[in-house]
């Protein structure tokens, strides 16, 4: 069994999961204006710095895999410190 593989592997559908759902939060259709009705009140961003709206949007995404992924390296570091020569 090879635990490395496995556990890249569960990040990547974690990661894909993750991102969909965010996507799907944050309404990419309202941010990019192609709600040409203006009708859905979640379009209405209360921010004045669309930078803003944007850094947050890609934190949320993008966010969470990264830090994940990060957790495991360290970990990953860690215990490949424990292993003798």
């Amino acid at each position: 069994m090879n635990l490395r593989r496995g556990l890249l592997r569960a990040w990547v559908i974690f990661s894909a999961v993750w991102v969909v759902g965010a996507l799907i939060y944050v309404d990419p259709a309202c941010m990019t204006g192609f709600d040409i009705t203006g009708t859905k009140w979640w379009c209405k961003f209360p921010y004045a710095d669309p930078v803003q709206v944007y850094t947050s949007a890609a934190l949320t995404v993008l966010g969470p895999p990264v830090v994940i992924m990060l957790a495991g390296l360290a970990v990953a570091w860690i215990v490949r410190g424990f292993k003798g020569p």
